[in-house]
């Protein structure tokens, strides 16, 4: 299907619900949107992405197209939202919003939205990702990231930058939420800063990657255990004013007389990165690894 083609699932799968002591059936009625228009130009694409429920997956597309887009959604519970730019000035907005009825909603997690959206290389990117429930999986390596931006609520979000970006990525803005985050080989991004808030789940965030300036890490979580991977190489220092020494896991940084954690490479003419962490409850870990 091409062009916005609309197909139907006829496959409705009945999940049972329990609604007040009583049972209730919920009838999942699925149906899919393909879009994939062709590549003109070399305008910079905003994207945007809001799933409310349901499972992501983005990644690097063909050239001979914008993107690449494939929405499967429960119309017995949701409609789709669709928006797009205007010659000259190409954006994409999709995303799900619940429909009205008088029933119980349905858990999150009984639900099978899925979106799949894979980008053109050749474009510049503004990304953001507004993703709820669910598992959410992106491979950004290779992309034009002008501007990265993610909020997350409750379910399991991997971003991982499996080989150099292209461009200039400027910034890298998290809201975390109270699922699982893990932001995979940040270096390949090589962002000038990256600014976590937020969130009271696991976050991981490696270091690993080609990082191609010196860059900055501002890590603002007040309830919840932050692991970070740095790479022997890259020269970091930790700067946790506030923080709870009790709460602080930094093996093989050393204190210097200013209060700065300074890693093993810390001042050998690496590259550099400062990570300024905020008060908060929880482990803070900053982890040396090959």
């Amino acid at each position: 299907m091409r062009g916005g083609a609309v197909g139907t699932l006829r496959a409705a799968a009945a999940a049972l619900v329990l609604c007040g002591g009583t049972a209730c059936y919920a009838t999942h009625e699925y149906r899919e949107i393909r879009e994939r228009p062709a590549a003109t130009g070399s305008a910079a694409l905003a994207a945007r992405v809001a799933l409310t429920a349901g499972d992501l997956r983005l990644g690097r597309g063909e050239r001979d197209a914008l993107y690449d887009l494939r929405l499967r959604y429960c119309r017995s519970h949701f409609a789709p939202r669709l928006a797009h730019g205007v010659p000259g000035a190409p954006s994409l907005e999709v995303g799900l919003q619940r429909r009205r009825t008088d029933t119980m909603a349905v858990p999150s997690d009984d639900e099978r939205n899925r979106i799949e959206l894979d980008l053109n290389p050749d474009h510049e990117i503004d990304l953001r990702l507004d993703l709820g429930a669910g598992r959410h999986v992106a491979s950004l390596g290779g992309l034009q990231l002008a501007r990265l931006t993610l909020a997350c609520g409750d379910g399991d979000v991997a971003l991982d930058f499996d080989e150099p970006t292209r461009g200039n990525l400027e910034q890298i803005d998290v809201d975390a939420g109270t699922g699982s985050l893990q932001l995979a080989r940040l270096g390949n991004a090589s962002p000038a800063a990256v600014v976590v808030r937020g969130g009271s789940g696991t976050l991981e965030l490696d270091l690993r990657g080609s990082w191609r300036r010196d860059a900055t890490l501002q890590i603002g979580v007040r309830l919840g255990d932050v692991l970070v991977l740095v790479p022997r190489g890259l020269a970091v220092e930790v700067r946790a004013a506030g923080r709870d020494p009790a709460d602080l896991a930094l093996e093989g940084f050393v204190k210097d007389a200013e209060g700065r954690y300074l890693g093993p490479t810390a001042g050998n003419g690496a590259r550099r990165l400062s990570i300024a962490v905020e008060p908060g409850i929880g482990l803070f870990e900053a982890r040396v690894v090959e």
